[in-house]
């Protein structure tokens, strides 16, 4: 690892990546993972159906908000609401 210092403070580091996997693994990533029971999935495609049913019911909207002022100033965002 490389450091930038000044005087003896320590600023800023430089280090390798570290080596992950790559795109190419992920199907055997996920093949060895665990898998849902019968039950599990049943009851996951449940939650997943009525979550569905309650975001479409509710109009979502962007609301423009202000977000409180810090060290930049005022500062603009949206949010749903």
């Amino acid at each position: 690892m490389v450091q930038l210092l000044r005087g003896k403070k320590a600023l800023a580091g430089l280090a390798p990546v570290p080596k992950g996997k790559s795109l190419r693994e992920l199907p055997d990533l996920f093949n060895s993972l665990p898998h849902l029971s019968r039950q599990e999935a049943h009851e996951f495609l449940k939650d997943v159906a009525q979550a569905k049913r309650l975001l479409t019911k509710k109009k979502l909207r962007l609301v423009k908000r202000t977000q409180l002022k810090g060290k930049g100033g005022m500062k603009n965002g949206y949010t749903c609401s």
